[in-house]
């Protein structure tokens, strides 16, 4: 497969954005709302989460925007393996439950993975990572990640 070929595959490979949450019901709704800004397919694992169902509740009324698992508690690392197992793209992006994601973010890593032309075997080895802003909890802006 040539450079150009890849480039038109990558265009259309499917991303998912799965995020792991425990006890968040306070901010799974926010955290949502950005990952659909910039990706179609989410899923949120609820790992075991002790709140009387209040984290299950909000997954659950995004209806069927998002995909959302309930597991027994057994850390972050499980709850994203169980994200991974019923994903349906090619690749995933990890958001934690407290965490953000500015619009733009997914499609942007995807058009750097297209900026590479490394052949197939190559590319799926590839790990992304981008730096953050630091915010506090009332969404005020304590460093920018360029700083």
């Amino acid at each position: 497969m040539t450079a150009i070929d890849l480039k038109h595959k990558m265009k259309a490979l499917k991303t998912c954005v799965i995020v792991p949450t425990y006890n968040n019901e306070g901010t799974v709704t926010e955290v949502v709302l950005s990952v659909l800004k910039c990706c179609s397919d989410v899923i949120v694992v609820n790992d075991g989460s002790r709140d009387d169902g209040a984290t299950e509740r909000v997954a659950l009324s995004y209806g069927d925007k998002i995909r959302y698992f309930h597991k027994e508690n057994g850390g972050s690392s499980s709850a994203l393996n169980t994200g991974i197992a019923n994903m349906t793209g090619e690749w995933f992006s990890w958001l934690s439950h407290d965490d953000l994601y500015v619009p733009y973010k997914v499609e942007t890593q995807i058009s750097y993975l297209n900026s590479l032309a490394l052949d197939e075997k190559e590319i799926y080895r590839q790990v992304l990572f981008s730096a953050s802003d630091l915010i506090d909890g009332e969404g005020r802006l304590i460093r920018r990640a360029d700083e």
